[in-house]
C-alpha cells in the first residue's frame, strides 16, 4: 500500500487526539478522582460555570468565599485567631478584598517561624499534602495544602488551558527548574497523573549545554506537543539552540511561560522560533 497523503495523515491524528481528550476527560480524570480523594473534575465544570456570571455576580461571590476564608481561619487557624485578637479586628471587619490591608501581610518568614499554627486544627494530618516553592528566590518555601485545594489548582490550570484553546489530552512540553519538575520516580502515582492524565511531559531546565538542549530537542520532536510551556527564560535558551542549530520545529498552537516576567526580547525569540503565540 501506499503512503497516505499528508492532510489524510494529519485528519487521523487528529482524530485520534480527540478521542484521547474524550477518555481523558470522561474516564481517566473521574479515576483519578477516585483514587486520589480529589474534585479536579466537578471544580473545572464549577470554573467553567464562572465564565457565565456577570461581574457582579462574580464580586458577590469572591466576596462571600473571602468572608467564609476569613472566619474559617479566625475559628481554626492558630495563628489568625492570635493575630486577630492582637490587633483587636473581628472576622465581621473582614467583608471585601479592600479591607484585607487590616492586616500585614504574610510573608515567607512568618510562615517560617509559625509553620504549625498555620495548619487549621480542624485539618487531620492525613488529609496533608506536603509542597514546597521552586526556591529560585532564594530557599524553597516548604507548605502543605490538602486535596481540595489541591483540586482547585489543577482545574484552574486546565481551565486556563482551555482559554488559550488547549483542552484536556492535548499533549504539552514543560521545561522549567524545581517548580515545574519535581524529583519524583518514574512510575510514581504523581508522574502517572501529570503524563497519562494532565498529557505534561516534564523536563528539568538545570542542563542548558549544547548536550542538553539537544536531549530536549529530540524529546519535543518524538512527543509532537500541542503546547510548549516553562520559565520564559528556559524557553528562551532552548529558542535560541535550535535557530543556532537551525534545526527544524514540530508545529505548535501556543508557547505559556510562567515563574518569571517575560521579557520583550524572549517573547519574540520564542514566537519566532516556535511560530506560534
Amino acid at each position: 500500500m501506499g503512503e497516505l497523503p499528508g492532510e489524510t495523515v494529519g485528519d487521523l491524528q487528529r482524530l485520534r487526539m480527540g478521542i484521547y481528550n474524550f477518555i481523558d476527560r470522561n474516564i481517566l480524570l473521574p479515576i483519578g478522582d477516585l483514587m486520589y480523594g480529589s474534585s479536579v473534575r466537578s471544580r473545572l465544570l464549577e470554573f467553567r460555570r464562572y465564565d457565565r456570571m456577570t461581574p457582579k455576580e462574580i464580586s458577590d461571590l469572591q466576596n462571600d468565599k473571602l468572608r467564609k476564608l476569613v472566619r474559617h481561619c479566625y475559628e481554626h487557624v492558630p495563628y489568625y485567631t492570635k493575630l486577630f485578637d492582637r490587633l483587636g479586628i473581628k472576622p465581621e471587619d473582614i467583608r471585601k478584598p479592600e479591607d484585607l490591608k487590616k492586616l500585614p501581610i504574610l510573608t515567607k518568614q512568618i510562615i517560617r517561624d509559625n509553620y504549625d499554627d498555620l495548619i487549621p486544627i480542624d485539618m487531620p494530618k492525613s488529609r496533608l499534602i506536603k509542597s514546597s516553592t521552586g526556591g529560585s528566590t532564594g530557599t524553597p518555601l516548604q507548605f502543605c495544602k490538602d486535596a481540595k485545594e489541591w483540586s482547585g489548582q489543577k482545574a484552574a490550570t486546565l481551565r486556563a488551558w482551555e482559554w488559550y484553546g488547549l483542552h484536556l489530552g492535548d499533549k504539552i512540553f514543560s521545561l522549567g527548574g524545581n517548580s515545574i519538575v519535581k524529583k519524583k520516580k518514574k512510575f510514581s502515582y504523581k508522574n502517572i497523573y501529570d503524563e497519562v492524565i494532565m498529557r505534561n511531559f516534564k523536563h528539568s531546565s538545570a542542563d542548558v549545554t549544547d548536550d542538553g538542549m539537544q536531549k530536549h530537542y529530540e524529546s519535543l520532536m518524538r512527543l509532537k506537543p500541542t503546547a510548549i510551556r516553562g520559565y520564559g527564560s528556559s524557553l528562551y535558551i532552548f529558542a535560541w539552540y535550535i535557530e543556532k542549530k537551525q534545526l527544524p520545529v514540530c508545529p505548535v498552537r501556543v508557547v505559556l511561560t510562567t515563574g518569571e516576567v517575560l521579557v520583550r526580547e524572549y517573547r519574540r525569540k520564542i514566537e519566532q522560533v516556535f511560530k506560534a503565540p
